[in-house]
Order: structure tokens, then C-alpha cells, then sequence
């Protein structure tokens, strides 16, 4: 069916407006929203066959088992994962994977922008020396057998510690590495 296609970047395109209009207004994406998403994708899917679904399970899954543990470590906010599994599910080919990784360059350029603008550079580069001392140490006395509490390794943002300035709304950086693939497509992300 030759509308499906269509749908699904428009569901898509949509859904990633508003997670990132979400993301903008409360650091927070519903999970409403994406829950919908993932449904009307699998919906849209259907009429390819059950073979293009799994794949794309499939697809989203793994990404959702390779950055769990940036999640676990508050490195990265769970809303924008499962914004990240959305798009690999709607796209698990070479677009789903150059949409993220135009993300992450948008990203990238975004928090270098942040941190220059606000004179943070040294202030979260020792921050993340610091982290990866404590780190270092606590996987140290693991080692040796020392069964000190608290958790193996402490989440590397802290909201009360860190403050609301440093962090980016990343689905609007997920949609805007969509966008750019629509435009180097010629119009289509699919």
C-alpha cells in the first residue's frame, strides 16, 4: 500500500513535534504520547506484513538495552530513549540510524554551545573527572571484595547539584535530526 509510507512519516514527524514541544515546556515527555506512537506505527506496519514489525521490535529493543545504562546513570532522561526506540522503530534501516546520529550532532553542538555561553567548560569537564575518579574507586573495592553500600555507581546528574541550566530538551533534537534526513531525502524519511 503505497500510503502507508506516508503515514508513517507524518505519525512520526508528529509525534516527535510534540515530544519535543513536551520536552521544551517540563523536561518531560509523556509516556501517553509515545505509547500512542509506538501503537500507530505498529498499526501502519501491519499492512506490510508481520515481518517488517519484528524487525522493528526488534530494532527498538536493542536500542533500548545499549542506552538503558546511560538512563541508569542520569546521563540521559528515559523520555528521550524511548523518543530515540521510537524513531528506530518507525525507521530500522540506514534512516532510523543517520536521524539519530544527526541528533546527537545536534546535541553535541547545542550543550558545546551552552557550556560556552555560560562559561561552564572547566566547571562539567572536572565534574566528569570527578565522576570517573568515583567510579574508579568504587569498581576498585568491588573488586577487592569490599561490600561498601549504596549503589555501584552514583547518577552523574544530579538536578538539586546540577541545576536546570545544563540540560537540553534532546527530542527536540531528535526532531530536528528527522527533519535534516527529510531534507537530504529530498522530502522523506521512510
Amino acid at each position: 500500500m503505497f500510503f502507508v509510507p506516508f503515514f508513517q512519516e507524518i505519525l512520526l514527524l508528529f509525534i516527535l513535534l510534540a515530544a519535543s514541544a513536551a520536552d521544551i515546556r517540563s523536561r518531560r515527555i509523556p509516556n501517553g504520547l509515545l505509547l500512542a506512537g509506538f501503537l500507530l506505527t505498529a498499526l501502519l506496519k501491519l499492512f506490510d506484513g508481520p515481518t517488517g514489525l519484528f524487525i522493528s521490535l526488534f530494532a527498538a529493543l536493542g536500542l533500548l538495552a545499549l542506552a538503558s545504562p546511560f538512563f541508569l546513570l542520569r546521563m540521559t532522561g528515559a523520555g528521550d530513549i524511548k523518543t530515540a526506540a521510537l524513531v528506530i522503530f518507525a525507521c530500522p534501516d540506514r534512516n532510523g540510524i543517520l536521524i539519530l546520529g544527526y541528533s546527537l550532532f545536534l546535541g553535541a553542538l547545542w550543550s558545546l554551545w551552552k557550556l560556552w555561553r555560560g562559561k561552564l567548560f572547566r566547571q562539567r569537564f572536572l565534574r566528569f573527572f570527578r565522576y570517573l575518579q568515583e567510579a574508579d574507586r568504587k569498581l576498585k573495592r568491588l573488586r577487592t571484595g569490599d561490600p561498601s553500600p549504596g549503589p555501584i555507581l552514583p547518577p552523574y546528574y544530579d538536578s538539586r547539584r546540577d541545576g536546570r541550566g545544563i540540560t537540553i530538551p534532546f527530542a527536540l533534537c531528535i526532531f530536528g535530526g528527522a527533519l535534516l534526513r527529510m531534507l537530504q531525502q529530498g522530502g522523506a524519511i521512510l
